[in-house]
């Protein structure tokens, strides 16, 4: 569905819905890791060409308990290769939620930040007619362009 301007509010109530949601998530697998860069750079990725491989290391072990290693858990393994699907499948959902969040703030910061632009050169003009009061809004709002080179219009650095 093409953007259209947004005219939404997302008040407390819901608010604390979506962060009990997210909680409950949370708690939900709260068996989840937070590793450390070093960490993440040292564990192999499970991408498509090995997920094919383990795939059919998998399907062998089933049947050929004689080439599992001593040390090694058929359970254990079954028990990860069952999570790690579920686990790729929970994060294309929040992948997809993630972009729906991030487009939509994207959207409505664009749709206020094009308001306070307009705002300022609305106050801009009306410092050039001697508005009384516009003096100090425009020189407080002006900062926010101060160093940016040209003058500090909003269609200068928009």
């Amino acid at each position: 569905m093409p953007y259209s301007s947004i005219s939404a509010v997302l008040n407390n109530a819901d608010m604390a819905s979506v962060t009990a949601s997210i909680n409950s998530i949370k708690a939900v697998i709260s068996f989840a890791v937070n590793l450390t860069p070093d960490e993440r750079r040292t564990l192999s990725r499970l991408g498509d060409s090995r997920l094919a491989f383990v795939t059919k290391v998998m399907d062998y072990a089933q049947n050929n308990a004689n080439l599992i290693p001593s040390y090694s858990s058929l359970t254990e393994a079954n028990k990860d290769f069952a999570l790690e699907a579920r686990l790729r499948i929970v994060e294309e959902l929040v992948n997809s939620l993630r972009e729906l969040v991030d487009d939509t703030r994207l959207a409505v910061g664009h749709e206020v930040y094009d308001f306070s632009l307009a705002f300022y050169a609305n106050a801009q003009e009306a410092a050039k007619r001697n508005v009384p009061g516009t003096d100090a809004i425009v020189n407080d709002l002006k900062q926010a362009f101060e160093g940016q080179g040209g003058s500090a219009t909003p269609a200068d650095n928009a």
